[in-house]
């Protein structure tokens, strides 16, 4: 869609959370770098929070000590002397009331518009039902006495965890990621107080972000190529009350199908809402189009870089060892270039051992090459190299377990066994996802999924104790054991047990 095409008198963009990836200053300045471009229009953009803008996370495995996104956001996009800031106050009427929590409101062809802050600023993806959200939202409600029309916006949808089905199993949103059963009862016993205080409808739709498509064969690390689903995000879910309740694909997810390659392809990654009147919206139109041999759209399509790492028992003459792994959220054909900050390169993925000789700072650099185009992209991150004691972080199972399992990393697409033979003894220094595989009762090795686990290697102080696992699968019998009598603190709660069919 080309910028002198819009008309841009009644339009007005809003981008529903997760502008940064990582909560990082740097990552809210180039989105909004991106967005002004809008302003140059005359068209105003509202920024939702999202779960990702949060927690500043750099190093792969330091975080800030506390929720500074929070301030970041607030001193990026709604500084007063920005021009987007001026436009939100001259074409919308915005109204802020509070610098913690992002809650506004704008009125614009007769209807209010609420942005709702149900984020927590707790280091995890659940949505919660804030008190201060929840009384401001009721005090504006209040207001309108059930006279004025409402369109509801936050990053999480307004919808119950699995919700939706997929494949006739109710999974989407996962568990942890989205409301409760009650929180979701809460709200639907507010809207329907607000909807009975007039005849007609008043609250005319709920739009979220946070969900995203994805290829399901791939969530849980192992893959099945012969299955070709892909989940869209672009989905109606149960309603609130009467409220329709939907998501919006996401930008990185759509650019980076399968199909990209296929010309004119729409990845709908943006919703039209069009007004009809103060009683009817039409939310059914979705674009976003991509044709990357024609050069008109050659600058959605994103290749997005990240970077796994961790670190190792440091070599004699060496301050600190690492392990890196690139990663690149895309289906197109790329290439990869490393500078570890030390006049020293890579053209590897994977980069098994890279030692630094001398303690202190180091800033490296991944960057990403489309071999088609020859466009690149690049993430860096900076590496603290230490003098200091090596401390493993890894799982310790038994002697009989190990043997029959894989343990894969979702961070690193890798079985962390397979990694401790590459380069020794591993500490990893943040969150992540397991699977857990044991191989069948078959002639030949077949190795099929047990269980899925979180755990936070950051809260250990040493390895994590799980030699009182049982873990056991035979898919002849449909039988699945994933068995601890006591659960180190790292462990989740929470467990995914897979039983074979």
């Amino acid at each position: 869609m080309k910028s002198e095409n819009i008309k841009t008198k009644n339009l007005r963009i809003l981008v529903l959370g997760d502008i940064a990836d990582s909560g990082e200053k740097p990552e809210f300045l180039k989105a909004k770098e991106i967005l002004d471009e809008l302003n140059n229009y005359g068209i105003p953009y509202v920024p939702v929070f999202g779960n990702h803008d949060v927690w500043p996370k750099t190093d792969l495995g330091d975080r800030a000590e506390s929720p500074l996104g929070v301030n970041y956001f607030e001193e990026v996009f709604f500084d007063e002397n920005a021009t987007n800031t001026k436009l939100l106050k001259e074409k919308l009427n915005l109204t802020k009331e509070d610098f913690q929590y992002k809650n506004y409101l704008f009125k614009f062809g007769g209807i209010n518009f609420i942005v709702l802050d149900f984020v927590t600023r707790k280091d995890v993806g659940k949505a919660t039902l804030h008190e201060q959200t929840m009384d401001w939202l009721k005090e504006k409600l209040n207001e309108s006495q059930g006279k004025e029309p409402i369109i509801l916006f936050s990053h999480h949808p307004l919808t119950e965890e699995r919700s939706r089905k997929f494949q006739e199993i109710e999974i989407i949103p996962f568990p942890g990621t989205n409301f409760s059963k009650e929180d979701i009862q809460c709200l639907s016993k507010i809207f329907e107080d607000y909807e009975s205080l007039s005849e007609g409808k008043q609250i005319l739709g709920a739009f979220g972000g946070h969900v995203h498509g994805y290829y399901p064969q791939e969530i849980f690390v192992f893959k099945i190529p012969e299955l070709n689903w892909f989940f869209d995000a672009n989905w109606e879910y149960p309603s609130l009350s009467t409220t329709p309740v939907l998501t919006t694909e996401a930008l990185m997810v759509g650019s980076n199908r399968e199909d990209e390659y296929l010309r004119e392809v729409n990845k709908g990654i943006i919703r039209i809402v069009k007004i009809l009147d103060n009683q009817t919206i039409n939310f059914d139109e979705i674009e976003g189009k991509y044709d990357p041999d024609s050069g008109t759209g050659e600058e959605f399509i994103a290749l997005n870089p990240y970077i796994s790492r961790g670190y190792t028992a440091p070599l004699p003459n060496t301050s600190s060892c690492f392990f890196f792994k690139a990663h690149a959220f895309t289906k197109r054909d790329i290439s990869f270039l490393w500078d570890f900050g030390d006049n020293t390169t890579s053209s590897h993925a994977w980069v098994p051992l890279k030692c630094y000789e001398n303690p202190g700072t180091y800033n490296v650099k991944l960057i990403l090459k489309d071999n088609k185009t020859g466009k690149e992209e690049f993430i860096t991150r900076i590496i603290n190299a230490k003098k200091e004691g090596f401390v493993s972080k890894t799982l310790k199972l038994a002697d009989s377990t190990l043997k029959k399992v894989k343990i894969i990393s979702r961070e690193f697409s890798e079985d962390l066994k397979e990694i401790i033979k590459r380069v020794g003894n591993i500490a990893l220094d943040f969150q992540d996802q397991i699977l857990f595989q044991v191989e069948t009762i078959h002639s030949e090795k077949v190795f099929v999924p047990v269980a899925n686990i979180i755990v936070h290697f950051e809260k250990a102080k040493g390895d994590i104790d799980l030699s009182n696992l049982k873990i056991d699968s035979n898919p002849h019998r449909g039988k699945a054991l994933f068995y601890s009598s006591k659960w180190p603190e790292e462990i989740e709660k929470e467990k995914i047990l897979f039983v074979p069919k």
